[in-house]
């Protein structure tokens, strides 16, 4: 049973790999699920297991909130794919073992820190690992047997990003010319014009980015929302802006 509050977080954001393009990314994370055992039952091993189902849990949730998208940074779920492919896992319980030469650097440096804070670590064994920016791994207290898979980003988390596409920029400027119409009238223009179709380009980009970054249901509505106001912008611009 639950010994102390549960503590949920959602991390959202955008961050750039110019390999990758633009990334928004959607975290969901268990934070702190501390439990207690009753009966005869084993403690540690009680509480491990827990651990390891309060991460498939969120793997489950984030598949089933975002079914496009990649996902990535779930330790039950790189443990699942390390099985498949004959990558071996390996107990950490010193700063100076030499599995953590193999290991990414922000992953390393995490992982030294905690096994200073009493911690025991459960990683995957790889010399390919330090390229794997999805790479995740168990954090275990080795005095309750409380269990944590720790992401790339050092979260307890799974991990989804969304590719926003190089297309945007073609969006935004698609948007403008269509507002203006024909290059051999722009001399003429009215500033209501002009501005009204600026403002329809950078909305244009806004809908766009927010639909992918904002959560399901609420991400569509924005998405649906911001496109219908510029339907209704662009119509008022067509009449008044010549």
């Amino acid at each position: 049973f639950a010994s102390r509050p549960l503590i949920l977080a959602w991390h959202s954001g955008v961050r750039f790999e110019p390999e990758r393009d633009t990334l928004a990314f959607e975290a969901f994370d268990i934070v702190s699920n501390p439990a207690e055992v009753c009966g005869d039952t084993e403690a540690f091993r009680e509480r491990l297991a827990l651990g390891v189902l309060d991460t498939n849990a969120e793997a489950m949730i984030m598949k089933d909130v975002f079914r496009a998208g990649e996902s990535r940074g779930n330790a039950g779920e790189a443990f699942d794919k390390s099985l498949k492919e004959g990558v071996p896992w390996v107990l950490i319980e010193s700063p100076d073992d030499p599995a953590l030469k193999e290991l990414p650097s922000d992953a390393g440096a995490r992982i030294i820190a905690a096994l200073a804070a009493g911690m025991v670590i459960v990683a995957p064994r790889s010399g390919e690992a330090a390229d794997n920016d999805g790479f995740a791994w168990w954090k275990i207290d080795p005095a309750t047997g409380e269990t944590l898979g720790i992401g790339p980003m050092g979260w307890g988390s799974e991990f989804v990003e969304y590719i926003i596409t190089a297309s945007i920029p073609i969006i935004m400027t698609g948007t403008f010319m269509a507002c203006m119409g024909s290059p051999s009238g722009w001399g003429t223009v009215s500033g209501f014009k002009l501005l009204g179709c600026a403002m329809l380009m950078w909305m244009s980009g806004g809908v766009v980015i927010a639909s992918v970054i904002l959560p399901g249901s609420l991400g569509v509505a924005v998405g649906l929302v911001g496109s219908a106001q510029m339907a209704v912008i662009g119509t008022i611009i067509s009449w008044y802006g010549d």
